[in-house]
């Protein structure tokens, strides 16, 4: 059991979803651009953190004779990366 003008509905419904999202994808960009709106990329900020206190950390550790050791680089850079892989695997 169909309805009158059924295709015409479905025509027009895909037409005005389509056009929507056409039109609001090409006017996001020029939009952001006049509003002068950045991304301050905040995960980027959370890294660089995070990794300057791992480094400050490795830092005072050596300073103070804790933990001396020959693979002091290869334990940081074991530390950097594991840090990577925690928070990529978390995003």
């Amino acid at each position: 059991m169909t309805f009158r003008f059924r295709d015409l509905i479905v025509l027009t419904a895909f037409f005005v979803v389509l056009g929507t999202l056409v039109t609001q994808g090409l006017t996001l960009k020029p939009l952001l651009r006049a509003l002068d709106l950045r991304d301050d990329d905040p995960d980027g900020r959370e890294l660089s953190a995070a990794r300057e206190r791992n480094l400050t950390g490795w830092k005072w550790r050596a300073a103070s004779g804790k933990n001396r050791r020959t693979g002091s680089r290869s334990r940081l850079r074991f530390a950097n990366s594991a840090l990577d892989a925690l928070i990529f695997r978390e995003g």
